[in-house]
């Protein structure tokens, strides 16, 4: 079994090393539709971030951090609806691991500790 652990640990080490890859080299694709950056008026002056477009299931989004994500939705957005899709809703990841892909039908959300059952 640890074989088998070590390969899967490979497989999504090399995932997300292409993923990384893609977020670096993709950027320059991604310019050409989008503007490659965004001036922020903050409370302590104005600050430039980068605009990224090559993110998994997102359109254009601010990036604040890329490792883990931490992607900001456009301002503009919110001014076409009351609604946020969700290709440009905010990203906050905090663990290392960034899944890359999800099948929602064999996601299972595990709960345990001190909790009740049977309610």
């Amino acid at each position: 079994m640890d074989r088998l652990d070590s390969l899967l640990a490979s497989r999504l080490a090399r995932r997300r090393l292409l993923a990384l890859g893609g977020l670096a080299g993709g950027g320059a694709i991604a310019a050409a539709a989008t503007p490659s950056r965004v001036r922020l008026m903050l409370a302590q002056g104005a600050e430039e971030r980068p605009i990224a477009a090559d993110f998994a299931g997102k359109k254009a989004m601010i990036v604040q951090r890329n490792r883990p994500p931490l992607l900001e939705t456009p301002m503009e957005v919110f001014d076409r609806g009351v609604f946020t899709p969700n290709d440009q809703f905010c990203v906050r990841w905090h663990w290392a691991d960034i899944p890359l892909e999800m099948d929602a039908q064999k996601f299972r959300l595990e709960i345990g500790g001190h909790v009740r059952q049977g309610h």
